[in-house]
Order: structure tokens, then C-alpha cells, then sequence
């Protein structure tokens, strides 16, 4: 049997999609069989398909699991086809990779994983152009958010990596750009802020229980993210602050939901953003599509072959304001 612990990241994903992601050349229904016959155990126990998986867990597969497919399943869905601009996208995004693990610097607007009506989509992309071995995600990033990701191409390097990202072993910093001005008095990586407050799903959201919002569709969850002021650029008229944040948990929209909750919601975001944002990122963006002002600008993790020290950064992209490429 092989263990496979579950990260931060797919809590609260079901059973058999999140089983999907990990042997996406095993089909769904076969998957589902496997499931409810027992072959397949959280925590050692029997479970559903539609079982709610919780960070730390640890999934207990049959060994060989892509060859237990019976031979009457459905067939594989019919391979993706990548454009030449995808291709080329995809790979000039690549930051490093071995036999194990890929690193890329993934670009604003690409979804981490296909679904609930998501066609464009890395995980796609990515099976596309290695067939034979698809590399399989270990942790995720918003759609609109770019910057560095860590991929594996085999299952035990993915287990090894998801579990030090459920241990909180992975070291994350993202860049962002805040609006408005945030403690300006207290500049620099030696003062390190925090902010504490528990997360809840509301549809697509996380937003800070009792708040405006209105009422949540599950139990909060705590929420840690720490953050060190960099600047306050003036642009366009409007002072903002830059920022390296680091969330120590990862809830859905981490970064997104806490500043927007402390009144300094991250430059281009619609979904979390207030009045004074939206005024803010048009007068940096007056035309063209606005960019979302969160980037995963530095990663550091330990190899799951060498044991080896990893570090990796990415420069912020290019459709951020051209003051703020230095």
C-alpha cells in the first residue's frame, strides 16, 4: 500500500476528485469502485467518494493504482492539444526541472486545475505537452495570481512534497501591492506583521465569520498570515504599500480575504476589493485588463529525491506597473 498525506491546500476536496487529480490516467467511475469496495482508506478507514478530506490526513492507495482500472471502465477522455502560443506560454514558464519535480513561474490568468466549467488550465496544459508523464500538482494557486508553483512527476514525489506543505515545511512569500497606506511608520523585514482571523467558505469567498458578508456554508477554519512592508510607492495619484506576505495556513483566497479584511485590499482584485481599490488600480490601469497584484516571488522546499535545499524566485510579471519591475 502507499500513503499519501493530504495538503493544506485540498482540504475540503472530495474523496474521489481529489483521487482523480493523483491518477488522472485512471478513470473516474474506476475510481469510485475502488473507493467503495475499501481499496482506498483515510486514516485507515473504510470512506465514501464524496468524503470531505482534511489537511494531514493520510490516504492509503492500492500500490500500482493506475493498472487496477477494470477492464470494462470508460475510456480516457481524449487527449488536450496545445496551441503553439500555449506551448511556447508554457514552456518559457519553466523555472527548474528533473526527473521528479517541475518548478514554473506560472503566468496571471491560467487556472492550477481544469474544472467546474475550467478549460484553460495548467494541470491540461501541462498533460498535454508530457504525455507519458504528467506532472501532478501539489499545492495550488488562484487563477489570477502568478508566480511559482511546484509540480511532480512521480507519485512519491508528489507525496513527499504535498506532505511538507501539510507540515508547513515549505517556505512561501508572495509579493503583493496593497492599497492605501499601511503602517507606515513601521517599515522593513525586521517588523513583521501578523494577521490572525478565521476563515469560512461563502460560494466562491473566504470572509472573516459575522462579518457583513452574511452567513457561511461551513465551520471556520483559523487563518495565520504574517507580512513585512517593503514600501509606499505614490502611482497615479494614489499611495500604496508593498508588501512580502507569507500565509502560515492555506485557506482558499488566504492572502486576498485577510488584507481586504484589515481595509487594504490587494490592487486589481474584484472579487475582495473595495471602492477605493477600484479607483486606485484604474487610475494604474486605465486601459487594458487589470492585473491582480499578488505574486508567488519566492519558494524554498526540500527535494523529495536529494534531500537537497531548494530556492527558487520569480520576478513580478510584466503587466504590473513599470515603476514597480525593479
Amino acid at each position: 500500500m502507499e500513503n499519501h498525506p493530504i495538503p493544506a491546500s485540498e482540504e475540503g476536496q472530495r474523496l474521489d476528485r481529489y483521487l482523480k487529480k493523483l491518477v488522472p490516467e485512471t478513470p473516474f467511475v474506476a475510481l469510485q469502485k475502488l473507493i467503495r469496495k475499501g481499496q482506498v482508506r483515510v486514516d485507515g478507514k473504510r470512506a465514501l467518494p464524496n468524503t470531505k478530506l482534511q489537511a494531514g490526513q493520510i490516504l492509503r492507495l492500492p500500490p500500482n493504482l493506475s493498472q487496477t482500472t477494470p477492464a470494462s471502465a470508460p475510456a480516457p477522455a481524449k487527449q488536450f492539444t496545445l496551441s503553439t502560443e500555449e506551448k511556447a506560454t508554457l514552456q518559457n514558464a519553466v523555472v527548474y526541472q528533473d526527473a521528479y519535480i517541475l518548478v514554473l513561474n506560472k503566468p496571471a490568468g491560467l487556472a492550477a486545475q481544469a474544472g467546474n466549467g475550467i478549460t484553460k488550465s495548467l494541470d491540461r496544459w501541462l498533460a498535454a505537452l508530457y504525455p507519458k508523464t504528467p506532472p501532478k500538482l501539489t499545492h495550488r494557486l488562484d487563477r489570477e495570481t502568478s508566480g511559482l508553483i511546484v509540480l511532480a512527476f512521480t507519485r512519491e514525489a508528489a507525496a513527499n512534497l504535498t506532505a511538507q506543505f501539510a507540515d508547513h515545511k515549505v517556505e512561501k512569500i508572495y509579493q503583493a501591492l496593497l492599497t492605501g497606506i499601511l503602517n507606515a511608520q513601521e517599515e522593513g523585514a525586521a517588523a513583521t506583521h501578523h494577521i490572525r482571523a478565521p476563515l469560512a467558505k461563502q460560494g466562491s469567498k473566504s470572509i472573516i465569520p459575522h462579518s457583513s458578508y452574511g452567513p457561511t456554508t461551513e465551520q471556520p477554519k483559523q487563518a495565520h498570515t504574517s507580512y513585512q512592508i517593503q514600501s509606499h510607492p505614490h502611482l497615479a495619484g494614489h499611495t500604496f504599500t508593498r508588501v512580502n506576505a507569507t500565509p502560515h495556513t492555506g485557506r482558499m483566497n488566504q492572502l486576498r480575504a485577510h488584507f481586504a479584511h484589515i481595509g487594504h485590499p490587494i490592487v486589481g482584485d474584484t472579487k475582495y476589493g473595495n471602492e477605493q481599490s477600484k479607483q486606485a488600480a484604474k487610475a494604474l490601469h486605465p486601459t487594458g485588463k487589470l492585473p491582480l497584484y499578488l505574486h508567488a516571488a519566492h519558494l524554498s522546499f526540500t527535494h523529495p529525491q536529494t534531500a537537497e535545499k531548494l530556492t527558487f524566485t520569480a520576478p513580478i510579471p510584466p503587466q504590473w506597473h513599470a515603476s514597480l519591475q525593479s
